[in-house]
């Protein structure tokens, strides 16, 4: 077959474009030279389809079957709302850390110290062994009312004494009523009243001790372990109690527990305050040894009076007390100078004795040796007085005196003497 040159020259172009172009795959397609050239006998062979290069762009379905079993391993690059945010770098934290121990409110600023808090307990130490300045503190409110006589009352434990005193240090309008303290400068345990001429000092024992301030428009006594330990001027009423440093300037805090926080009148008591805890006879002061507390009682086998310590208020008062006489013929409740609830005598009658006027009997009066009685004393502020035995009325009189006196219980007299013991001693004042 004879080709001229220039038709031999046209189908190679064909030819070699032919070949350049890629395979679709879809019908009627490009794919031999018969689709370009029709009529020619000849008929070119199949190209087979050229791979993409690696780094070429995959095709549309083969990228699809690709993410698809990509699909469970995240992205390297997720979007930038996917991030978390940041996390700040940790300080050692600098906000007040609530403290929650004997109903107080308290908060503490954690430094080279520790505060462990328990319902039951308070406790304050160093951790660190150098000298520091970020003690641990605690604070409470007091929160007494108007009230004309209060207690205020704690259990002490110091460890080990250290250059920076701690203490409980209660507090009025600011300032320092009363403290409990200890530190390694004394090696020992202080305890006073503002406005005292002496403060009372033992060496620092490390066992429990029973604190008690009781205060009134006369003064502030402290009490330990129930016995009557100093005294001052300070009439203030408190309002906060704080444990923790004595001072601000850099050492070793001392450690410190405390427990068993109570005042008294509570605000819903409505000034009522127990003279008697129960547990000692702190607030009381005794003319002999026959007075003790036992089970929860005050006992004498003795005629020795007791009396409570501060002065009683005498514009009004209402006094609750429970007694049984065990056996002897005398029981005397001193309410002032001049007159007493009690019995005269042999007789088994409670009647109100001494400078009295308009007496009047209202009720059986009698009483039975070894029983309990309930007697309830009030005086109001035009000196009527009334006297109550188990909830019945048995006296009314008037006083004719007004005097402030210190309450005083008596089982006997110079010609006799009994056993009593008491449970209660509440009292009243009324404004």
């Amino acid at each position: 077959m004879n080709i001229q040159p220039r038709e031999f020259q046209l189908c190679l172009a064909l030819y070699l474009i032919a070949g350049a172009l890629p395979a679709t795959g879809q019908q009627g397609g490009p794919d031999t030279i018969d689709s370009i050239k029709p009529g020619a006998r000849h008929t070119a062979k199949k190209q087979p389809a050229k791979k993409a290069p690696r780094s070429g762009r995959r095709s549309t379905s083969t990228k699809k079957k690709a993410v698809a079993r990509r699909a469970p391993v995240s992205s390297p690059h997720p979007a930038a709302s996917h991030y978390p945010t940041p996390a700040a770098p940790l300080k050692t934290p600098a906000l007040p850390i609530m403290a929650h121990s004997q109903g107080m409110d308290r908060q503490v600023q954690q430094g080279a110290n520790q505060l462990d808090a328990t319902p039951d307990e308070l406790h304050i130490d160093q951790i660190g062994a150098g000298d520091t300045t970020a003690y641990a503190a605690a604070t409470t409110s007091v929160k007494l009312g108007a009230t004309p006589l209060w207690k205020v009352a704690c259990s002490v434990q110091f460890g080990e004494p250290r250059s920076m005193a701690g203490g409980a240090i209660l507090r009025a309008r600011g300032g320092r009523l009363g403290v409990v303290m200890a530190d390694s400068v004394s090696e020992s345990m202080s305890v006073y009243v503002e406005g005292s001429t002496a403060r009372f000092a033992q060496r620092t024992d490390r066992l429990w001790h029973r604190f008690e301030f009781i205060g009134s428009r006369a003064g502030t006594t402290v009490w330990m372990d129930g016995g009557k330990i100093g005294e001052g001027l300070a009439t203030a009423l408190p309002d906060s109690l704080l444990v923790g440093p004595m001072g601000t300037s850099p050492g070793r805090q001392t450690e410190i527990r405390v427990r068993g926080l109570t005042t008294t009148p509570n605000p819903s008591d409505s000034a009522l305050v127990d003279l008697f805890n129960g547990t000692d006879l702190s607030g009381w002061i005794h003319g002999g040894k026959p007075w003790r507390c036992v089970d929860g009682l005050i006992v004498n086998t003795g005629r020795d009076w007791l009396a409570f310590d501060p002065q009683i208020p005498t514009n009004g008062f209402e006094l609750a007390i429970r007694v049984r006489i065990i056996d002897g013929q005398r029981l005397r409740i001193h309410l002032g100078q001049d007159f007493y609830v009690g019995n005269e005598g042999d007789s088994h009658r409670l009647a109100i004795i001494g400078e009295i006027a308009d007496e009047r009997q209202l009720g059986d009066d009698s009483y039975v040796t070894g029983h309990w009685y309930d007697l309830r004393i009030q005086v109001d502020s035009q000196d009527n007085v009334v006297l109550s035995q188990d909830g019945k009325i048995t006296h009314v009189v008037r006083r004719r005196t007004r005097k402030p006196f210190r309450l005083s219980i008596s089982p006997g007299d110079t010609f006799s003497q009994g056993h009593i013991e008491v449970a209660t001693v509440r009292l009243l004042c009324l404004q």
